[in-house]
């Protein structure tokens, strides 16, 4: 079976934006992806419902401070390994960054917000270099341009110890703010909570990443449900389960994981993906990976949006925001 694209694999964090790529037909001429009824997510916050019994929490979650975003909901066919479909709300919310000559994948949490990972960035690209590409098989939208974008001010790189990783915390999150209107048909997965999250629940993977350690090609967005093995609360950070030949390979970065509201109608974003699970061989046929909980950095991605000058909200106002005057923009 082949590696199935979701999250970055190397030793080199420079290398984890993939192969190059020259995908640049405006949104509209590719396979568009026609819209649900859009609801209100108002009041339909199910997948942050009280803790199981026995969980502790020393430090009570934070409540937003207005109204989550309107989320496009419905169509979701989530079906492991496979292309993602056209009315499935992960191919609504997940889009193609184009980095320079790389690529990465994130996701749009607000109408001006986007989330991905700190190594997408980490080569401080300019402005004029970076593309937002929507659907399937990504393609621009002329209406959308690029804003500007910031990583978080502790993020030191990835390739130092084991696999790449060294044994402190990531802090591989970042995000970017765009100018425009979200394309028709296309949609916010709003961040989430990991109140719940815990060993065995499923997430939601997608990326545009390659199939194998030596594909070359532009690939459409894939998506596969995979099985938590560990939430780490400390280092903020979520490890998959290994195995399944189900993982990660170039270009998927950045891209998010995804859970279901308790109806089965809705995403939230949980995380965003940084490379190969720290138990693993750092290959993409074997099926792991590690993500960053951007649930815990949401004080800090507010800040950053601020001085973006695309405010977000809905964010939570988190102990993360202490990073707020380390923190530098990119525009």
């Amino acid at each position: 079976m082949a590696c199935i694209p979701i999250i970055g694999c190397t030793q080199e964090s420079a290398g984890y934006r993939g192969s190059q790529t020259s995908a640049n037909a405006p949104v509209g001429n590719q396979n568009p992806i026609l819209a649900d009824d859009e609801e209100d997510s108002e009041g339909e916050d199910d997948i942050d419902a009280d803790k199981p019994k026995g969980s502790k929490d020393p430090k009570p979650e934070p409540k937003p401070t207005s109204t989550p975003v309107p989320t496009y909901c419905g169509g979701l066919g989530i079906v492991g390994g496979t292309p993602t479909n056209m009315n499935d709300m992960v191919a609504k919310s997940t889009v193609r960054l184009i980095i320079g000559q790389g690529m990465c994948t994130g996701t749009i949490i607000g109408p001006n917000q986007i989330s991905t990972a700190a190594h997408c960035l980490e080569e401080s690209p300019a402005i004029n270099t970076m593309q937002i590409q929507f659907g399937i098989m990504p393609a621009t939208s002329p209406d959308v341009k690029v804003k500007g974008y910031s990583v978080h001010p502790d993020y030191k790189g990835l390739a130092i110890g084991q696999n790449g990783y060294p044994n402190v915390r990531l802090f591989d999150v970042a995000v970017i703010a765009f100018d425009g209107k979200i394309p028709q048909g296309f949609g916010i997965a709003p961040v989430g909570s990991t109140a719940n999250l815990q060993a065995g629940t499923e997430v939601t993977l997608a990326g545009y990443g390659a199939y194998s350690d030596d594909d070359m090609q532009d690939r459409p967005l894939t998506q596969v449900k995979k099985a938590v093995a560990l939430f780490d609360r400390n280092f903020k950070e979520i490890q998959l389960q290994v195995g399944g030949q189900q993982g990660g390979c170039f270009g998927d970065s950045g891209g998010p994981s995804y859970i279901l509201s308790e109806n089965g109608m809705c995403l939230k974003t949980l995380s965003t993906t940084t490379g190969p699970g720290r138990s693993g061989d750092g290959s993409c046929t074997q099926g792991s990976g590690t993500l960053m909980d951007i649930t815990a950095h949401q004080g800090w991605m507010s800040c950053a949006y601020e001085k973006l000058g695309t405010p977000l909200p809905y964010l939570l106002k988190d102990e993360s925001k202490d990073a707020c005057d380390r923190t530098t923009v990119v525009q």
